[in-house]
């Protein structure tokens, strides 16, 4: 930015040029501002780093230390390995299996004894087979038969499905516990906190510009202003003395 010759007007800067200065500069300072809030970070169980790739991006990495990498890698081929979690589908029907067969073992014999003796006892009033009263309390034996062992048969389903509810709580918590054991080490992870930098200005070359301009276009009109005051004053000067020669 120059005065041209003769005392011409101040030549007005490459104001877009400056502008470009100034959002590189801004730039510049963003990245610096970013990477400053980048540390590697440290602890006894984790670290914790940043890299910057090829274009620019950012990406954080966090590895646990020693053991516990391995630990935590271990625990992921566990996952990886699980199938679908057991219904405990097996587990009840061997337990329905088992309770109704220790319940027939006890009511097969005691209701054999049961029809022996009611057999017996009919007989011995002479009521024959077939007539009504000997059909009656045979009827009556096998009815109460029929409930002894449907009585049997829902006490085995309820211990079957407990069996079953017992089995997957069990393989539900197995499967689990390796997220579980993640979620622990996870924690391990955490870093302490730290003061982020601050925002960094960038150089401001345009309002620089803007004002070196500003201030020579003032300058410019005070010297217009006085060498205009100057040529007046010298007019007037002629004019008085012109004046005076014509009195003379």
């Amino acid at each position: 930015m120059s005065k041209g010759k003769g005392g011409s007007a101040p030549s007005a800067p490459n104001f877009q040029q400056m502008a470009q200065l100034q959002a590189q500069s801004s730039q510049q300072a963003t990245n610096a501002q970013t990477q400053a809030n980048r540390p590697s970070q440290y602890s006894p169980f984790a670290s914790s780093y940043w890299t910057q790739g090829p274009n620019g991006e950012w990406s954080q990495r966090t590895a646990l230390s020693g053991g516990l990498g391995a630990g935590a890698q271990n625990l992921e081929s566990q996952i990886g390995a699980q199938g679908a979690i057991g219904t405990g589908d097996e587990a009840r029907k061997s337990a329905t299996d088992a309770y109704y067969k220790q319940a027939t073992s006890r009511l097969d014999p005691e209701w054999s004894q049961r029809e022996e003796a009611t057999r017996a006892q009919l007989a011995n009033q002479g009521l024959d087979p077939g007539s009504e009263a000997y059909d009656n309390a045979m009827g009556n034996l096998e009815r109460a038969r029929n409930d002894a062992y449907s009585s049997a048969e829902n006490q085995a389903q309820t211990a079957g499905n407990q069996a079953q509810a017992l089995t997957f709580g069990e393989n539900l918590q197995s499967q689990m516990a390796p997220y579980q054991q993640l979620g622990a080490l996870q924690g391990l992870t955490q870093q302490n906190g730290f003061s982020q930098a601050g925002a960094a200005q960038p150089t401001q070359y345009l309002p620089a510009a803007m004002a070196a301009y500003n201030g020579a276009l003032q300058g410019y009109g005070i010297d217009q202003a006085g060498k205009n005051s100057t040529m007046s004053g010298l007019g007037q000067l002629g004019g008085s003395a012109m004046m005076a020669a014509a009195l003379m």
